[in-house]
C-alpha cells in the first residue's frame, strides 16, 4: 500500500511539473531587453579588471583579467563550477592571487553569466568538456597569454584537466 502512495505522489509531481512547464508563468515580453540593459551596465566593486569577449567556435565568452600587484609572477586561469558565473570566485581569493603577483583571468562558461546563452543547444546540438576547454584557451588567445596556471572548481576541474591534456604547452601547472 505504501509503495502505491509513493508512486502516485511521484506521478502527480511529474504531472505537476509538466503542467507548470506548459502553463506556468510566462516571462514579460521585455525580458530580453532588461537582461541586455543589465548586462551592459557596470558591475561596481565586483569586476575590477579588464573585461571583454573572446570568440570560441562562434560563442562569445566573457572574461575578466585582473592585473597583479607588483611584478608579475605568472597567470592563473580560473575555471568555475557547473552553471555558476565566474563572479562566484570570492573577492578575497582573487585579491590574494593578485597580491601574490599573479595576473588572474576568470571567465564565464558558455551559457552562464555574461557569456552567450546557447539558444540552439539540444541533444542534437550538444557541447562537450573539450568545447569548454577550447573556451578557456580562446580567452587565453584573446589576451595573448602563452602559458598559465590552471585552477578549476568542480566541473571547472574537469575543464582544467582537459586544457592540460589537449594543450600541455599552454599549462604551467594544473590544480
Amino acid at each position: 500500500m505504501r509503495k502505491w502512495v509513493v508512486l502516485a505522489s511521484a506521478g502527480l509531481g511529474l504531472a505537476g511539473l509538466t503542467v507548470l512547464a506548459l502553463r506556468g508563468p510566462r516571462l514579460p515580453r521585455d525580458t530580453a531587453e532588461t537582461i541586455s540593459r543589465i548586462r551592459s551596465g557596470p558591475v561596481t566593486g565586483v569586476v575590477v579588471g579588464e573585461t571583454g569577449y573572446a570568440q570560441s567556435s562562434g560563442v562569445p565568452i566573457w572574461y575578466e583579467c585582473i592585473p597583479p600587484v607588483g611584478a608579475e609572477r605568472g597567470v592563473v586561469l580560473l575555471n568555475i563550477s557547473l552553471g555558476a558565473s565566474s563572479l562566484y570566485w570570492p573577492p578575497a581569493f582573487l585579491r590574494a592571487l593578485s597580491d601574490a603577483g599573479y595576473r588572474v583571468v576568470r571567465y564565464d562558461q558558455r551559457g552562464t553569466g555574461a557569456s552567450s546563452r546557447m539558444p540552439n543547444w539540444s541533444g542534437q546540438h550538444p557541447y562537450s568538456l573539450i568545447d569548454m576547454a577550447r573556451d578557456g584557451v580562446a580567452v587565453l588567445d584573446e589576451l595573448r597569454i602563452d602559458r598559465t596556471h590552471v585552477v578549476g572548481l568542480s566541473l571547472g576541474g574537469f575543464i582544467a584537466q582537459e586544457i592540460a591534456i589537449a594543450y600541455p604547452e599552454r599549462v604551467q601547472r594544473s590544480r
